[in-house]
C-alpha cells in the first residue's frame, strides 16, 4: 500500500516540478522519504528540485546519496558530476568577478593588450632610468686628496669603472586568443556538425571519457519546439556514434538555458514501435518556467 502511495506522490511531485511549483514538489517528496528514506527516485528528484531553484549546495548531498543508492546508474552519476562542475564554475566566476578579471574574449583581448603595453612601458622607463643613473655617476667630482698633519703622502684616486650600457629587453606584444576547449571536443563538434540538421545551431559538444556519454548545447530561436529539437539532435548523434550510450541536450535561447533532457541508446533501440518519435523517448526532462 505504501509503495502505491509513494508512486502516486512521486508522480505528483514530478508534475509540480515541471510546473515550477518547487515548494509543493519538496513537500510531496519529503512525504515519500518519511516512509522510504532510501528511495533513490525521491532522493534524486528532491536534489533536482533544489538545483532548479539555484540552491546547488543543498542539491548536491541528495544527488550524492542517490548515486550511493543506485551506484550503477550512469545518467545519475553524470548528473551528480555535472552539478559539481556547475558549483566549481560558479565559484571560479565569483572569484574572477571579485578580482575584476575579464570574463569574455573581447574583454580578455583588451586586458591582454593593456597588460602588454604596461610591461613594455615599464621596460622603456627602466632603460631610461638606468641611463640617467650612469650619467649621474660620471659627473661625480674626483676624490679629494687627504693631507695628513705630519706627512706629505696623498691618497691615490680610486679607479672608476667603465660605463655599462643598459640594453632594453625586446618583448613580444603579439596577442593570441586561445580556444581553451580540448582538441578532442573540437574534433567531436566538427564531426557532429556534418551529421546533424542545422549544424550552425550546434554550439558545443563534449564527451565524458569515463562513460562515453555525449553532451550537446543547441542554440534555438524563441518559439521553437525545444523538446522536438533536443530529441532530433540526440537521436541523430546516437545513430552516428555507435559507441555512445547516452546523449544529453541543452537548448538555449538568447544564451539562456530553456530546456534539458537525456536520450539513451537503450530507449532508442528498445522502442516498441519502429516509428516512435524520439521526443517520446526522452528522460530526465527539465524546462524553464520563465
Amino acid at each position: 500500500m505504501d509503495q502505491d502511495l509513494n508512486s502516486k506522490l512521486l508522480a505528483e511531485a514530478n508534475v509540480a516540478r515541471m510546473r515550477g511549483e518547487h515548494h509543493r514538489a519538496q513537500d510531496l517528496l519529503r512525504q515519500v522519504l518519511d516512509t522510504a528514506p532510501e528511495d533513490p527516485d525521491a532522493t534524486l528528484m528532491l536534489g533536482e528540485v533544489f538545483a532548479d531553484q539555484g540552491d546547488l549546495e543543498k542539491a548536491l548531498p541528495y544527488l550524492e546519496q542517490a548515486a550511493v543508492l543506485r551506484p550503477h546508474s550512469r545518467p545519475l552519476i553524470e548528473k551528480r558530476d555535472e552539478l559539481k562542475r556547475r558549483i566549481a564554475d560558479r565559484d571560479v566566476a565569483s572569484v574572477v568577478a571579485q578580482l575584476g578579471l575579464p570574463t569574455t574574449k573581447s574583454r580578455a583581448k583588451v586586458w591582454a593588450i593593456m597588460s602588454a603595453l604596461l610591461v613594455f612601458g615599464f621596460a622603456i622607463l627602466t632603460f631610461f632610468l638606468g641611463r640617467a643613473m650612469d650619467r649621474g655617476q660620471k659627473e661625480i667630482t674626483a676624490p679629494i686628496d687627504i693631507q695628513p698633519l705630519k706627512t706629505t703622502q696623498t691618497t691615490e684616486p680610486a679607479a672608476t669603472e667603465p660605463e655599462t650600457a643598459v640594453v632594453p629587453t625586446k618583448r613580444d606584444s603579439g596577442i593570441t586568443i586561445i580556444d581553451f576547449r580540448p582538441d578532442d571536443d573540437k574534433q567531436l563538434l566538427s564531426s557532429l556538425k556534418s551529421q546533424v540538421p542545422e549544424p550552425d545551431n550546434l554550439t558545443e559538444a563534449r564527451r565524458d571519457n569515463r562513460t562515453g556519454n555525449i553532451s550537446l548545447t543547441v542554440r534555438q530561436l524563441a518559439g521553437a519546439d525545444n523538446k522536438t529539437v533536443a530529441a532530433t539532435y540526440a537521436a541523430t548523434v546516437l545513430r552516428a556514434m555507435k559507441d555512445c550510450p547516452s546523449v544529453s541536450v541543452r537548448v538555449e535561447v538568447a544564451s539562456k538555458l530553456v530546456y534539458e533532457a537525456d536520450l539513451t541508446r537503450t530507449a532508442l533501440d528498445g522502442a516498441t514501435e519502429p516509428n516512435t518519435p524520439p521526443s517520446q523517448l526522452l528522460s530526465n526532462e527539465w524546462m524553464s518556467q520563465s
